[in-house]
């Protein structure tokens, strides 16, 4: 029986600084966030939910109880104006030509938000049968377990995790995720994985505006202004999260023993321990957040 309901669980918690100075006329403005984000259903980056979520078990939605989508655990924000100096001193051509330039920059730095792997269903490697006609199929198996809801082939569950082994594989570059990290092997089928929702965080997100301006008086009424402008001045690349759009970390399983020759009986209600796993996809985070190329623009105003 399909049944919906309105319910769910979530909360935030959050620790807010700010810094600001004057020096001389250099202005500063840095903020820090750390916070936590945690509850029982994923929300997305625009505080909503992540669309209709199936619970893993009605019956205890503790079980998907964990780091939301929008956990980004540091958030970190700068921003400067510093006039450069006005060169009084000089004669006026040098300094109309070269002083009271004024810088500006902004940096924003967040932590990747948190992300749980899935694993769409399971398939069985025939290849790998002493005889592949005897397979029954995974969907054979659905029910046989007895630590909560089933793993049914066609539904996203949660694998198993290799202890010890950190889910981030490195933060430059799209391989953002570690397939290492994930494992079903000594997982019996039926049986919900033990991966923490919210266990990965994902790509971070960095970037630095910049912008150089002067300004010219011309009588009492004319002023011209020259500005460029750079918007992600050092070109970093930011990969999106990709919440699901990652190949599944685990290929094709075999139960049970394999004998002398390396070959497994087919899994069943009864040779149903996963002992064998080919690997699955690599987990990369590959699609780049749009409009976040470098960019360069420049103008001249007159304003009268």
């Amino acid at each position: 029986m399909t049944w919906w309901a309105h319910l769910g669980d979530a909360h935030y918690h959050g620790l807010q600084t700010m810094f600001k100075a004057k020096v001389k006329r250099m202005l500063f403005n840095f903020t820090y966030t750390y916070s936590h984000s945690i509850g029982n259903l994923p929300m997305d980056e625009s505080g909503g939910t992540a669309g209709i979520q199936t619970l893993t078990w009605a019956g205890n939605p503790s079980l998907d109880k964990g780091n939301t989508q929008i956990n980004r655990p540091h958030m970190f924000v700068g921003n400067l104006v510093i006039p450069l100096p006005e060169l009084n001193g000089s004669n006026p051509w040098v300094r109309g030509v070269a002083g009271g330039w004024q810088v500006g920059a902004i940096t924003m730095a967040q932590s990747g938000p948190s992300t749980t792997i899935t694993q769409p269903g399971l398939s069985e490697n025939t290849a790998a049968l002493v005889d592949p006609s005897m397979a029954l199929g995974l969907n054979s198996l659905y029910g046989t377990g007895n630590n909560g809801p089933p793993w049914h082939p066609g539904e996203n569950r949660r694998p198993d995790v290799v202890p010890g082994v950190s889910c981030t594989s490195g933060r430059h570059g799209p391989q953002i995720y570690n397939p290492a990290a994930f494992t079903v092997i000594g997982h019996v089928i039926g049986t919900i994985g033990n991966e923490p929702t919210g266990f990965c965080q994902g790509p971070r997100f960095v970037n630095t505006d910049f912008s150089l301006q002067k300004n010219w008086k011309v009588g009492e009424r004319v002023s011209l202004q020259f500005r460029l402008d750079a918007f992600n001045l050092f070109n970093h690349p930011n990969f999106q999260p990709n919440y699901n759009q990652y190949s599944p970390p685990i290929g094709s399983v075999n139960c049970g023993a394999a004998d002398g020759n390396g070959l497994y009986q087919p899994c069943s209600p009864i040779n149903n321990l996963i002992t064998a796993a080919t690997p699955g996809g690599n987990l990369q985070a590959t699609a780049i957040v749009a409009n976040n190329d470098r960019e360069i623009q420049y103008g001249f105003r007159i304003t009268f």
